[in-house]
């Protein structure tokens, strides 16, 4: 508890929720996006993300620029806006909407993002894309970052354990990992058939159509359990807080919420 953060709603993040509203509340063009989507999924086999790429929707938003600033000063990193300094990396980073919150703190920005579509719109934004197979070089030029950003991707892809690993040999001595995961847990992977991880981050995920109410896989349960898992892997918790996760909505909604577990870590000693 004496590394938990509290943070509150603050501009940047009214800014997204009233700017989701105001798309969300734009009929014509919601029945265009439900209707392409239909096509683009039907006929063309494209991806959820792949769509939300195509069409320039679903923009999420995980930390502002202050709420990184509040959990780095908890964490005893000093920031300095105006002269940015080092490299950060953002894995999986979608469009590049929770990046951009993040650019500021550093020199050189990188990214990841296994979707074509959301790689044209990173490019566009001017961030390096990286190979995902290839994002820490290889033995004979090996890349390091000075942080390592991990927004909602290891409830996303087949190996989270893996990519811990290849994380804690790609950060320099003293950078720092920013994880952001969904709890409960709940994974689920685009990119193959099953949908289904190759590896378990958690020994217990929470199962399909499992409510949230079983007190097993709440929040205060599973929080202990990534920790312990982050600490395993090599890495020690110097900050951490719960955010919601927010992405713009549709029809439908016009905000979806999820409950996100934010912890910035340093390499063991």
């Amino acid at each position: 508890m004496s590394k938990f953060v509290q943070l509150d709603a603050d501009e940047e993040t009214k800014n997204f929720i009233s700017q989701s509203v105001y798309k969300a509340d734009q009929i014509f063009t919601q029945m265009w996006h439900n209707l392409a989507k239909a096509v683009l999924k039907r006929f063309f086999g494209y991806t959820q993300t792949d769509i939300n790429g195509y069409l320039r929707r679903g923009s999420m938003f995980v930390l502002s620029t202050q709420q990184f600033m509040l959990l780095r000063e908890k964490a005893g990193l000093p920031s300095n806006l105006d002269k940015p300094e080092g490299s950060l990396i953002d894995l999986g980073a979608g469009d590049g909407k929770p990046t951009e919150y993040l650019k500021p703190f550093y020199k050189d920005t990188f990214a990841t993002e296994a979707s074509w579509a959301m790689r044209d719109i990173l490019e566009e934004k001017s961030i390096n894309v990286l190979d995902i197979n290839n994002w820490d070089g290889d033995e004979h030029s090996p890349r390091s970052f000075d942080i390592i950003s991990c927004l909602n991707l290891l409830d996303r892809c087949e190996k989270p354990k893996s990519i811990l690993r290849q994380i804690r040999n790609a950060l320099k001595p003293d950078g720092v990992l920013l994880i952001a995961l969904v709890l409960p847990f709940n994974p689920y992977v685009e990119w193959n058939s099953s949908h289904e991880p190759v590896e378990d981050l958690l020994d217990a995920p929470l199962p399909n159509n499992q409510g949230n109410g079983d007190s097993k896989f709440s929040f205060e349960k599973q929080i202990a359990s990534i920790i312990e898992v982050v600490q395993k892997e090599g890495f020690s918790v110097d900050a951490w807080t719960r955010v919601p996760y927010l992405c713009e909505g549709d029809m439908g909604q016009s905000l979806y919420v999820l409950s996100d577990a934010v912890l910035l870590c340093s390499l063991n000693k």
